[in-house]
């Protein structure tokens, strides 16, 4: 069953401008952001931000930081230093 989803605040420029180009390819302005959320959700970014499961399997083959940098001590050097 279809369900609803409501923006709201959205900026009057952005509106007219998918309004037109959905518009121009024949389509609602409904069906038009349907199609681009599909796409959306379709990218690999998308599925990370989306989807738990994956971001944390992205986070684990990420190498760890062997450097030795402190980066405490920098930040309380640069923030006492004011």
């Amino acid at each position: 069953m279809p369900k609803r989803i409501e923006i709201r605040n959205v900026p009057g420029k952005l509106y007219e401008q998918r309004k037109a180009r959905a518009a121009k390819r024949g389509m609602s302005l409904s069906a038009f952001l349907i199609e681009i959320a599909e796409r959306a959700m379709a990218e690999s970014w998308a599925k990370v931000l989306f989807d738990p499961e994956e971001f944390f399997a992205r986070v684990r083959r990420i190498a760890p930081d062997t450097s030795d940098f402190d980066s405490a001590a920098y930040i309380r050097r640069h923030r006492d230093a004011g």
